[in-house]
């Protein structure tokens, strides 16, 4: 009923461990500053619970907060039955568990409990169960209803790791969860133990560090010092005890602690899940090192949207990727496309003069498959030149939902016409400039295959870091990446309005004729061979009555 490492809890079943202790075992296992732990199991919670024979009683109890009180007190008082010999010397943080808590569904933030500076056997004892009977709290009981988990499915594991001696904690979001940016991170850090912070008694200082966009570096945007009236520090013999304190003005990490922070935990999320790397942390730096002691999925996080899109789901397609990117992304190839599709898909709608909703993301990763976001495309293109829904759903491809637009005001109407003469005007120039950029690039890729390789892995992130802000960079490239289309979309209309019907078929008749084309040399190629096998009378007979897996 006790696992006693790391190892051992990362292999465990999930339901055995809990969210809680499995995330922590995953980020100790790839080599992040995680305090050893051990977990004792869901398993020795249901057998106490059974031998105890108030599992009904407190499920019946659940609407009945008095009645619930009274069993929790006196479920307080019975031994867990869980050998505690091994437990570490020293002071403990004994934290909760549960299988459904610090999951992408569900992180019952600051319901259930968590015990700091737990000093001997008898006290983690009565910390195991305080743990435990934490389930069937009011405020358990009601998070469980509100997110549809039935009680009798409710179990608790309980973490058990060193307490850190900590001179500053923290919580922190690798992303805005107000604004739905996942270009921002979000610090809150304080003097002594974070207990202040994960209650809601202080905010302390809150730091804000901005990625850049070309080549993910982290910088300072805004350092806001916290008034920091109250810090909790371990309490001699056991417990915490908060003191009130004229709290300074000055900053509880500096910009270079900030910095070396913001890198780690923008790590560690992507470390947990690369494809959508937006987590809720908590840490603890003891004067060396930051040790990261809780990570756990954002669940509350705004849409970053255009208003007009707030209140629509959002539409997620692959009408384009799946024939320009058919196969699974590695994550060095998302973190390129990541933010790449953006620059294409920007450029276009940005020169003829709509203001970007700052933070907007266009691409997804799911099941290791980029997609668009469809409903940005279909409002950029409506907002900016009029270009209506269904019309960008057949420049990308296939048959997709639609967003609903309001009928546009006739002040509308002629700023789009006006964006519309605007992009004519200025599109032959950056045109221009973007085929003069794509032979600097290829001499550019040219001299980098000469180069010779890096000797060292922080060499090779430099040499990655910087041909990143270069290749993100080539603006114009991007433009003709993502104009590109609607040339050819306006191509097929135009057929199409002197030869009903026929704009698609002449149009990729027009482009295979083109002899630089390299995708008609492909198909050429595809035919010859096609051509070849059905010559050979082995090879037809073997095609002809191969079965699928062969």
């Amino acid at each position: 009923m006790i696992l006693k490492d790391w190892e051992a809890i990362r292999q465990a079943e999930p339901d055995l461990v809990g969210g809680k202790a499995r995330n922590l075992a995953r980020l100790a296992g790839f080599g992040f500053a995680v305090p050893e732990g051990m977990a004792i199991t869901t398993r020795a919670y249901r057998q106490w619970i059974e031998d105890t024979g108030q599992g009904a009683a407190l499920i019946a109890a659940a609407q009945q907060p008095d009645k619930l009180e009274a069993i929790r007190a006196q479920l307080l008082n019975i031994p867990t039955g869980v050998d505690l010999s091994a437990l570490p010397a020293g002071p403990l943080a004994i934290r909760s568990s549960a299988p459904q808590e610090d999951s992408s569904r569900a992180s019952f933030a600051g319901i259930h409990t968590s015990c700091l500076n737990v000093q001997g056997a008898a006290a983690a004892e009565q910390a195991i169960r305080s743990v435990w009977l934490s389930l069937w709290t009011p405020a358990a009981v009601a998070y469980r209803e509100r997110i549809g988990l039935a009680h009798e499915a409710a179990a608790m594991a309980v973490l058990i790791m060193p307490l850190v001696s900590a001179k500053a904690s923290g919580i922190a979001f690798t992303c805005d969860p107000l604004s739905g940016r996942d270009d921002r991170l979000i610090i809150h850090a304080i003097d002594g133990l974070g207990e202040s912070l994960v209650n809601g008694k202080t905010s302390g200082d809150e730091i804000v560090l901005a990625e850049d966009l070309l080549d993910d570096s982290l910088s300072i945007l805004r350092i806001a010092p916290g008034e920091k009236m109250l810090r909790v520090d371990p309490k001699p013999g056991g417990g915490t005890q908060a003191q009130n304190r004229s709290g300074g003005r000055t900053p509880v990490l500096t910009q270079t602690e900030a910095l070396q922070l913001g890198e780690q935990l923008r790590l560690a999320a992507l470390a947990l899940d690369y494809a959508l790397p937006v987590f809720d942390l908590e840490l603890a730096y003891d004067g060396e090192r930051f040790w990261l002691l809780q990570a756990r999925p954002v669940t509350a996080m705004q849409r970053c949207t255009y208003p007009a899109l707030q209140s629509q789901p959002d539409i997620w397609s692959r009408g384009n990727t799946r024939d320009v990117v058919p196969d699974p992304l590695s994550p060095i190839d998302w973190s390129a496309s990541r933010r790449m599709v953006n620059t294409i898909l920007q450029q276009g709608v940005a020169l003829a003069g709509l203001k970007l909703h700052p933070g907007a993301q266009r691409a997804g990763l799911f099941l290791g498959r980029l997609y668009l976001n469809l409903s940005l495309l279909q409002w950029e293109g409506y907002a900016t030149i009029g270009i209506l829904p269904a019309d960008m759903n057949r420049l990308i491809g296939g048959h997709q939902p639609e967003i609903h637009i309001p009928p546009p005001t006739w002040r509308q109407q002629l700023g789009r016409k006006l964006n519309l003469l605007r992009y004519l005007f200025k599109s032959p120039a950056r045109r221009r400039a973007g085929r003069q950029q794509v032979d600097e690039v290829m001499a550019q890729t040219a001299r980098w295959r000469h180069q010779p390789l890096p000797l060292s892995d922080s060499d090779y992130a430099e040499a990655l870091r910087l041909n990143s802000r270069y290749s993100r960079g080539v603006y114009d490239i991007h433009f003709l990446q993502g104009s590109a289309s609607g040339g050819l979309n306006f191509l097929v209309d135009m057929i199409n309005t002197y030869l009903p019907g026929e704009g698609h078929a002449l149009a990729a008749a027009l482009m295979a004729g083109e002899p630089l084309s390299v995708t008609a040399q492909q198909s050429y190629e595809l035919i010859t061979l096609a051509r070849q096998a059905a010559a050979d009378p082995l090879i037809r007979e073997w095609l002809q009555n191969r079965r699928v897996g062969d």
